[in-house]
């Protein structure tokens, strides 16, 4: 198939993602959820790593990040791209399967709120009232606001964006 570009005929561009970027994206996940504390990869690393042309590693960065999936410092000079790659974005995390689905951010939830409702209401009747009237309430919330309160407190714990 060929697009039409201004009564141009333009043949269609290669898959890049799956060849290139989907890589790139796992070398990254693999370095950030592996290592603890602040990181930088370099373009260098990520190349060495899965044994490609740094342009490549390069350019797939440049994609990843401005796609949303990795957080990235550009370092470009005058005529030469470069970035660091520093983690994975909550999109960047989805996508590789390392963020849960709304279903499970809101079972787990509730989850925590049922065992610290029953153990409340062992020790302290009075507040376990009240926690069980809180739990009563986010069950009754919905999955996709639990989903939502959840999803904003792993991201806080994780200082992702």
């Amino acid at each position: 198939m060929k697009l039409e570009n201004g009564g141009m005929s333009v043949p269609p561009h290669p898959d890049i993602y799956w060849k290139q970027d989907w890589p790139v994206l796992l070398a990254i996940a693999q370095w950030d959820l592996s290592t603890p504390g602040p990181k930088a990869y370099t373009t260098a690393q990520i190349a060495d790593r899965l044994g490609i042309e740094r342009a490549e590693a390069v350019a797939s960065i440049g994609r990843l990040g401005r796609a949303g999936f990795v957080e990235i410092d550009d370092i470009s000079t005058m005529g030469t791209e470069d970035y660091w790659a520093r983690r994975l974005t909550e999109r960047g995390l989805r996508k590789v399967g390392a963020w849960p689905r709304q279903e499970q951010l809101a079972a787990a939830l509730l989850e925590v709120l049922q065992k610290e409702t029953a153990e409340m209401e062992r020790s302290d009747p009075e507040k376990g009232r009240r926690l069980r009237a809180i739990l009563e309430a986010a069950a009754n919330a919905g999955t996709d606001i639990l989903a939502k309160v959840s999803a904003e407190l792993v991201k806080s714990q994780l200082g992702v964006r």
